[in-house]
């Protein structure tokens, strides 16, 4: 999936978020879509993330149906043959040059 860094938190630090796929057999991640900023809104509120959690800093784990209608949303094509899918968080640092 990439390289994970450990860092330090600071205000610089943005939340970004993905669809991620979890493999059936093993419960890995294996795969993971970026869902661009623009569409949160939209996908949130299919994911089910309430204004308990407004940046949607939690994991939020979808039916096929949630799954699908996201996919749909950001045009993906999702293998639910392999795959269990979530609406996850990653943490990006917002470098300044």
């Amino acid at each position: 999936m990439g390289l994970i860094a450990h860092v330090q938190w600071s205000h610089e630090m943005r939340v970004h978020h993905q669809l991620v796929g979890y493999n059936l057999g093993t419960g890995r991640a294996e795969i993971a879509y970026n869902i661009a900023d623009l569409k949160f809104d939209e996908v949130a509120k299919i994911a089910g993330v309430d204004d308990t959690d407004p940046e949607g800093a939690l994991t939020y784990p979808l039916e096929r149906d949630q799954a699908r209608a996201i996919a749909e949303m950001v045009n993906l094509r999702l293998d639910f043959d392999h795959y269990d899918f979530c609406f996850e968080p990653m943490t990006a640092i917002q470098v300044r040059n």
